[in-house]
């Protein structure tokens, strides 16, 4: 039996499939299913390849149609629900399972490096990819500090001398607040720093204080947005975005 994710994910983006369809093929491949957690402490090698290969073909996807966005979010999550509690998979010296979705992190990672603002289609794909992020977000809770580094690049940055580069930087933004914003409004999360893993969550010149998320941060995101929505500097496509994701940000702060 051979199995082949691009098929499985276009049945489920062109309707023929359901999420739990296509969640159950992908668990049913054979390099998953012939695979166990080595009793020698070493790491499941057969199965790397496998799942950057998995959640690759779903950011990519992701990408191109953000129509199809919703559906394979719910396959995410379904994904997450599949197999054992217990550990199936030992992979980077950390015993997984399914619940863990190993790897998906380090696959968004390395997906995520900015856009050259000179091509017009890898800015739509940044954009998409934010959007995509968000989604999981919001399901799942996996990339609060990716929210942190757009919303900083877009607004507590100083503008670059390139529209394009911050009109991509803010439509990426604002993202974040459509599609994640209430997990973001509410969430207190401070994340560590130090001489070996930097700060990832710092300030950009325009923000002091905490590194994480603090209803003061929230508000200068706000302020910004609000002045970007009618700034010249930027595309107007941008300047709607950011003037929908301020008026989602009061949306969200009136329901709270």
């Amino acid at each position: 039996m051979t199995f082949d994710i691009s098929t499985t994910l276009s049945a489920l983006i062109d309707g023929s499939s359901f999420p739990a369809e296509a969640a159950s093929q992908i668990c049913a491949a054979p390099s998953i299913t012939s695979t166990r957690l080595p009793t020698d402490g070493k790491d499941t090698v057969e199965v790397e390849g496998f799942f950057w290969g998995l959640w690759g073909a779903i950011i990519d996807a992701a990408e191109k149609n953000s129509d199809a966005q919703g559906q394979l979010v719910k396959l995410v999550v379904e994904l997450s629900k599949r197999g054992s509690a217990q550990p199936t998979w030992r992979i980077w010296g950390q015993e997984q399972a399914w619940k863990d979705l190993p790897l998906i992190g380090a696959a968004a990672r390395e997906q995520f490096n900015g856009f050259d603002p000179s091509d017009s289609e890898e800015v739509e794909r940044w954009v998409l990819r934010n959007a995509f992020l968000a989604r999981l977000t919001e399901a799942k809770g996996l990339f609060m500090l990716y929210a942190i580094w757009s919303l900083r690049d877009a607004l507590e940055e100083e503008a670059s001398t390139s529209v394009a580069m911050n009109s991509g930087n803010v439509r990426a933004a604002a993202q974040w607040i459509k599609y994640a914003g209430q997990k973001i409004y509410t969430s207190t999360e401070e994340f560590p720093s130090g001489p070996q893993i930097g700060a990832p969550a710092r300030g950009g010149p325009k923000w002091k204080g905490k590194h994480g998320f603090d209803p003061e941060r929230w508000a200068l995101w706000k302020r910004e947005f609000s002045k970007l929505s009618t700034d010249k500097n930027i595309d107007e496509l941008a300047r709607k975005d950011a003037l929908e994701a301020a008026e989602r940000m009061s949306q969200i702060e009136g329901k709270a």
